[in-house]
């Protein structure tokens, strides 16, 4: 009976142990992006995000949908990014990394720039609409 009682509360403590780390990997699964900043230039949002050690820059149009999951920075989403930068043209690299007076490129007639060394890339989300994740 001494016995009985420590070895129970032994495994509701293992057992709550385990339930807050499923919570936590449940919360920002290793495919999904940290949203580190929010800004916007014109008609355009530009969400910055992070997966790992690598930054991101996204754009997305301004609009009224409000739908879906807003997005809030230190919050964590799934995007399905695409690049918005040729990186080959007819066999040429002409990636930001060889190119390197590729300072931007025009997105719904707004400048957005490159911010070198840490973002050499733009993409654009198919699932974001404005500031909201959509399914």
């Amino acid at each position: 009976m001494k016995l009985t009682l420590p070895v129970i509360l032994l495994l509701i403590a293992g057992a709550s142990c385990r339930l807050r780390l499923s919570n936590i990997h449940s919360r920002h699964p290793h495919d999904t992006y940290k949203v580190v900043r929010v800004d916007s230039i014109n008609n355009v949002y530009l969400i910055y995000a992070k997966m790992k050690d690598t930054l991101y820059k996204i754009v997305s149009l301004k609009s009224s949908v409000d739908n879906g999951r807003a997005i809030v920075v230190n919050g964590y989403y799934q995007f399905d990014l695409v690049s918005l930068i040729v990186k080959n043209f007819q066999g040429y690299d002409i990636s930001p990394q060889t190119i390197l007076n590729l300072g931007g490129i025009d997105y719904s007639g707004t400048l957005i720039k490159l911010e070198r060394p840490s973002i050499l890339d733009i993409y654009k989300a198919s699932n974001i609409k404005g500031l909201y994740v959509v399914e």
